[in-house]
């Protein structure tokens, strides 16, 4: 049975700079980044566009590729 992972993208404008987020943490390399050039990336990397959903001026993009590692439990990030 294939197996897959999940990344999200999330991308935010405000004030002329855009913001991007991979799975939550922002990617301050990619600032302003062409979107293009971003997406180009990760298909390079092996993930597939699987879904979009826009909020305002934010933007997620859920992103899939097969795996062969065995799932794991989501990881709980510890209180600020």
């Amino acid at each position: 049975m294939q197996r897959w992972e999940y990344l999200t993208l999330e991308s935010s404008k405000n004030y002329g700079t855009t913001k991007y987020y991979v799975n939550g943490e922002l990617q301050t390399a990619l600032k302003n980044a062409d979107f293009n050039v971003v997406i180009n990336q990760l298909g390079g990397q092996g993930w597939e566009m699987v879904g979009i959903s826009t909020v305002g001026n934010e933007q997620t993009y859920v992103f899939k590729r097969g795996t062969d590692k065995a799932p794991t439990a989501p990881q709980k990030k510890p209180p600020a």
